[in-house]
């Protein structure tokens, strides 16, 4: 994270999540639950302590947007 301010770019993303699945380090929801979208459930009672970046990042970071997009909407209408 030292080198973030070096970079110019307002996204980043993070991989680690791939590569643990790739080098077979954390193994693939059931079928069934991939399938329903609830991957990042399963992951979370796989590695209980991630579970809190794993809810902010679904749920949090969901909300959000939704949020924004509503604001942006509202002021859209206003004027």
């Amino acid at each position: 994270m030292e080198n973030k301010d070096k970079i110019k770019a307002n996204v980043f993303m993070g991989i680690g999540g791939s590569l643990d699945f790739i080098t077979g380090f954390t193994k693939r929801a059931p079928l069934l639950i991939r399938k329903m979208g609830l991957e990042w459930l399963w992951r979370g009672l796989q590695r209980p302590k991630h579970f809190k970046r794993i809810w902010k990042a679904v749920f949090v970071f969901g909300w959000l947007v939704i949020k924004e997009k509503f604001v942006s909407a509202r002021s859209l209408l206003a004027e």
